[in-house]
């Protein structure tokens, strides 16, 4: 993640994810028999560009068609610090069609699968997590696990089972 603050209220970022998946898929192959096979993905996830606009001393804004809102308790004890915090995200449904889409979802001209179906997006859902950072001079590492308390996704989606970042900082 690289962020840059452009005046003392408006702060660019941009961030890219690294991600490893893995799914168990069980497949009905006809005749009563099924077979289980584990799905794995691993690699770069979505590039982010964001631009953060402080409203006043406590609120943030931020664009797109997601609302997030986070809170946190944070202590230090000297250079190092510790923080519980809770995150609510909730990301709207996909609007409108792609012809080229919905040739798959068409059982006579493609192969239906899930996540090619807009009603399979969005949904909301509430976080818990725990980190500890420690500073040194301009520089900092901090780490930060976590889980979902609630979930409510829209259609067929995988949900999260935990979370785990890890982030090195210099500050100039």
């Amino acid at each position: 993640m690289v962020m840059y603050g452009v005046t003392d209220q408006l702060t660019l970022m941009g961030m890219a994810t690294c991600q490893s998946m893995t799914m168990e898929m069980v497949m009905n192959m006809g005749a009563g028999n099924t077979a289980a096979a584990p799905m794995r993905t691993s690699g770069f996830g979505d590039t982010e560009l964001r631009g953060i606009y402080a409203i006043n001393r406590h609120l943030t804004a931020s664009l797109g068609n997601n609302t997030k809102v986070s809170g946190w308790l944070q202590r230090a004890f000297g250079p190092a610090g510790g923080w519980l915090r809770l995150a609510f995200n909730d990301t709207g449904r996909i609007h409108g069609r792609d012809p080229e889409i919905r040739k798959l979802l068409d059982a006579t001209t493609g192969a239906p699968t899930p996540d090619a179906d807009p009603g399979n997006y969005g949904g909301q859902r509430l976080d818990g997590f725990i980190g500890a950072s420690y500073a040194r001079g301009a520089f900092s590492f901090g780490v930060e696990g976590g889980m979902p308390l609630f979930q409510d996704v829209n259609g067929l989606q995988l949900v999260n089972d935990w979370y785990l970042s890890a982030g090195f900082q210099m500050m100039f």
